[in-house]
């Protein structure tokens, strides 16, 4: 119960996943997240950031979709705005 309000499962876990996302999004940034991160505000594309960071472009698109899972967005642009208003770049 929330606010005098009771929570089905369905509810409850979205509200679990909700502040997961919030909590992980509010953790310092590690190097790596900040390379990419800075990369993207460079406007690099996977391959170009691969090609710095000398990995394969797979490996780019994986870490990209962990930041888009912790940042709890869906789009390259999402993510860089989230993280310029959170000051991580």
């Amino acid at each position: 119960a929330s606010h005098g309000k009771l929570w089905g499962p369905r509810e409850a876990v979205a509200l679990m996943a909700q502040r997961a996302v919030a909590q992980k999004s509010d953790e310092a940034p590690d190097e790596e997240e900040l390379a990419l991160l800075r990369m993207l505000n460079e406007g690099l594309s996977n391959k170009e950031i691969a090609n710095r960071l000398q990995l394969a472009e797979v490996t780019v698109k994986a870490r990209l979709g962990r930041l888009y899972r912790k940042y709890g967005v869906n789009t390259r642009l999402q993510l860089l705005s989230t993280a310029l208003k959170q000051g991580k770049v």
